[in-house]
């Protein structure tokens, strides 16, 4: 189960990652640094999570 919650998180973390590049073309670059920062926390999580259930 914890391998379906990290693959559904890089599918929406892919997602996240490329508004993250529109926002930086158009000189928000705050914008994507707050879309970067929630999309490596929402990766990281996950594979936190199964590291400590080995």
């Amino acid at each position: 189960m914890d391998y379906m919650h990290l693959g559904i998180g890089a599918v929406i973390g892919f997602h996240a990652i490329t508004y993250a590049y529109w926002l930086m073309r158009h000189d928000n670059r705050s914008g994507a640094i707050g879309i970067f920062i929630l999309v490596l926390a929402a990766l990281v999580l996950p594979i936190l999570r199964i590291v400590e259930r080995m």
